[in-house]
């Protein structure tokens, strides 16, 4: 009979690249339900799509900062919704350029930052049109994707390697 320890989940934390491509789904996921919502555009769902769209940036900026050195989930996890931070973070590990994102950036963090778009207010709503914004993420997306997808699968084939002799074996990551 199998020992006891031996159903036990193993415990370790999640490899950085691997959080990084689960970052950049989820920022996809994000992007396409913008999409969906704003097309075609109902003014009365506004605030709802643009909330997609800000968080699709937040993440994907997230994603490329999980792949560089000396980060861990905790730091990412730190920036929390500060686009502003997140980006200058970002770019001072050489993040792509993206015209128009420092713009972009500096906007969803004035919109977001006293939860304008989540609570009633009285805000105008003032954002670039959804193609304009779908744009500008798909640009960001496809300028780190080759970065995220490297770590991913560097990360994998690591996390294979590392783990081959837990085979069998729950693994739950720990951080």
């Amino acid at each position: 009979e199998p020992s006891r320890m031996s159903k036990q989940p193993f415990q370790m934390p999640q490899p950085m690249g691997h959080f990084a491509g689960e970052l950049e789904r989820r920022a996809d996921s994000f992007l396409e339900s913008f999409r969906r919502l704003t097309n075609p555009y109902d003014p009365e769902l506004s605030f709802p799509a643009y909330s997609l769209f800000v968080h699709s940036l937040e993440l994907y900026l997230k994603a490329f900062l999980a792949t560089t050195d000396h980060i861990t989930k905790g730091k990412i996890r730190k920036y929390n919704h500060r686009l502003t931070e997140l980006y200058k973070e970002c770019t001072n590990r050489n993040l792509p350029y993206i015209s128009d994102l420092s713009l972009y950036v500096a906007h969803c963090e004035q919109m977001t930052s006293n939860q304008d778009l989540k609570y009633p207010s009285g805000y105008t709503l003032n954002f670039p049109r959804p193609p304009e914004c779908i744009e500008l993420a798909e640009n960001l997306r496809d300028s780190i994707h080759p970065i995220v997808s490297s770590a991913f699968i560097s990360a994998e084939l690591k996390f294979a390697s590392d783990t081959r002799h837990l085979r069998g074996r729950k693994i739950v990551w720990s951080d």
